[in-house]
């Protein structure tokens, strides 16, 4: 350690916050210093070999403070002459600007031929080695810096310097221009009209908060984060952007001055984030919704375990339609149906849950009908179940299914009212009808006699007469005989067979035109698709609707007559289309009523008991009938038959 003038000097220098470096000089020659003096903040800042310095002329110390043409000499020398502060950090070490600035190295006259050089301790070295690495050639370092600025500008994020005291930023890499569209120069110009021109207006509260009052106060190594929507210069879009931040320069007090930041273009994951925000937001509303549901139906809603065999899941309908709770359901097992299911529906039911449901396809719902117990009052009551899959393995197959119970107890109730009344109306149809036919068919058989042996005793009104009574009576006997043949089919079950209907229509007409030969008939017959259908019965539809179409398109000039089929993904829909009288739609639910007819006797004959049999029978086979009609222009005729009864 160097020997002070005096103590009061050594005070006063050790008490300096700054390295401090004290000088003497001669006053005959002026130009001649040497070292005397280094308080302990010089030590620590320069290095203990400023021991072997103490005494020497400050020409012979070999240190990068002296070198470069003797400027710490020129500068003591300008500091002897004149008390004044030098900021000598530009020209002291050049071509290293960035290691000491002006203000960093100051000399300061004392009593005495004493001088000060003070060096603010942002100035370090820690040995000779690094000053000299620092003070190399000016190109080598220029292209060390053409290279830093060249790897932030291949960089894919924006790098940028931002000044916080003056919002605005200093430095900005050119993924500025290739992400938003500005170059550094327009952005670097914008300054803190940047709020205006880029920033989303929905984002300034947020990113004035963040820049304004967050920043300035960042704790030593703290990294913030904030994100916001930048607008991109030529199409006007807004992109978001997550950036990542550090203090890089803080003043006396520690307030942050300027920091570095990395933009990072998060677009599309932010919008993917937000609409699956959005997604999960409809998601949870949709769930709130089901759970409603579930909790306000009336409906038992369950979820069924296959493998398990066991519901997982009931609502709060459960006990109030059976008196199970969900838990004593589930404790059942594969125990709950020889618990609750009616014995006479074991086999449909367990054949339903074995064999139907574990094929059910995404999309299918099955339906069953059935009873079960009530725990309450040990009565069984009708329930219907429809069910789709709820969970399928990879492969498709159903793992758990969602169903709901609907208690139609009532229904069944009416619908074995309405079966009992319908055979007691059926009983009463067939009896009249039977009991009828012996007295018709003696009136007319009487009728005919009195014609046959008294006819010519009788005047020509009296034979007129006479002739009205035969006709009644045949009349009346055919629709007994088509009354007879309705109640028939209403108890009949169809038995289905793969029905050819090409073949059948065509025989059909055959037999009418031999009948028929008089009347001249244009066809066109279509493809008509083969179905499982009972063929006696369907001779029966196939007859009425083709002597229809003859009948009621017999007073035209020019008869047509159109039989087709479409084929629809569910169902097959025949039709026969004719150009005769035709019907006003109005009344249409007229047609397929018995004893209904839509023109009078005397303009086409028959007993309005054709149609009311057709359509029995197309019900017997799950179908439907339904007729189109304009008056005057024809009518057309539609049945369908479900796919499931199609003959494949």
């Amino acid at each position: 350690m160097s020997h002070l003038p005096s103590n009061v000097l050594k005070q006063l220098i050790e008490n300096i916050p700054l390295a401090v470096l004290l000088y003497e000089f001669e006053p005959e020659n002026t130009s001649n210093f040497k070292f005397r003096y280094a308080n302990d903040a010089a030590y620590e800042l320069l290095g203990q070999e400023l021991d072997s310095h103490i005494g020497m002329d400050i020409k012979e110390i070999d240190h990068p403070l002296y070198r470069k043409g003797n400027l710490i000499v020129n500068a003591l020398i300008a500091t002897q002459q004149k008390d004044t502060k030098l900021g000598l950090g530009t020209h002291l070490i050049p071509y290293s600007s960035h290691l000491l600035k002006p203000g960093e190295l100051t000399c300061i006259p004392l009593i005495g031929n004493y001088l000060a050089l003070t060096i603010n301790s942002s100035f370090k070295t820690s040995s000779n080695q690094e000053y000299n690495h620092l003070q190399g050639d000016r190109k080598e370092l220029e292209e060390v810096l053409f290279l830093q600025k060249k790897i932030l500008d291949t960089s894919p994020d924006i790098v940028y310097l931002y000044d916080v005291i003056n919002h605005k930023d200093l430095f900005i890499n050119r993924s500025s221009y290739t992400e938003l569209g500005y170059t550094e120069h327009e952005v670097l110009q914008m300054g803190d009209r940047v709020l205006d021109e880029i920033i989303h207006p929905d984002d300034i509260k947020a990113f004035k908060k963040h820049y304004f009052y967050l920043l300035p106060s960042l704790a030593t190594d703290q990294v913030i984060q904030i994100e916001y929507r930048m607008r991109e210069k030529n199409t006007g879009k807004y992109i978001w952007f997550s950036c990542v931040e550090s203090a890089f320069e803080r003043d006396q007090d520690g307030v942050v001055t300027k920091i570095i930041g990395i933009a990072r273009n998060v677009d599309g994951l932010k919008r993917s984030s937000l609409q699956l925000e959005e997604a999960n937001q409809q998601l949870r509303k949709a769930l709130h919704f089901q759970e409603k549901i579930m909790l306000t139906s009336p409906e038992i809603i369950y979820v069924y375990d296959l493998n398990k065999r066991e519901n997982v899941f009931a609502n709060k309908s459960l006990p109030e339609e059976l008196g199970y709770t969900a838990e004593e359901f589930k404790a059942m097992g594969d125990q709950a149906f020889i618990l609750t299911i009616h014995p006479d529906d074991l086999e449909s039911v367990f054949h339903h849950h074995t064999q139907v449901l574990p094929n059910l396809k995404a999309g299918e719902i099955a339906s069953i009908s059935y009873r079960m117990l009530q725990k309450q009052n040990n009565q069984y009551i009708w329930l219907n179940s429809t069910e789709s899959i709820f969970e399928q393995d990879e492969e498709g197959k159903a793992l758990t299914i969602i169903g709901i119970a609907r208690n139609i107890h009532s229904t069944k109730e009416k619908e074995a009212d309405l079966q009992e009344l319908n055979k007691e109306l059926e009983q009463l149809i067939y009896s009249v009808s039977h009991d009828l036919r012996a007295p018709v068919r003696h009136i007319g058989s009487y009728t005919e006699i009195i014609k046959e042996n008294e006819g010519t005793k009788l005047s020509e009104k009296g034979n007129q007469y006479l002739q009205r009574v035969i006709q009644s009576s045949e009349r009346l006997g055919d629709m007994i005989d088509e009354l007879l043949e309705y109640a028939k089919t209403r108890n009949a079950t169809p038995k289905k067979s793969a029905v050819d209907f090409k073949s059948m229509v065509s025989e059909i007409l055959s037999e009418f035109k031999k009948t028929n030969p008089q009347q001249q008939i244009s066809w066109t017959i279509g493809d008509l698709p083969p179905s499982m259908a009972d063929k006696k019965m369907m001779i029966q539809v196939w007859e009425n609707l083709i002597g229809n179409a003859i009948k009621y398109s017999s007073k035209k000039d020019h008869t047509h007559i159109e039989i087709k089929a479409e084929d629809l993904p569910d169902k097959v829909v025949y039709a026969i289309k004719d150009n005769g009288e035709g019907f006003d739609q109005k009344f249409e639910n007229k047609l397929f009523a018995v004893f209904q007819r839509l023109h009078k006797q005397s303009e086409f004959p028959g007993n309005g008991i054709g149609l009311a049999n057709v359509a029995r029978i197309i019900y017997l086979h799950d179908g439907e009938i339904r007729g189109k009609g304009i008056v005057g222009k024809g009518a057309t005729f539609f049945l369908s038959l479900p796919k499931s009864q199609v003959h494949e």
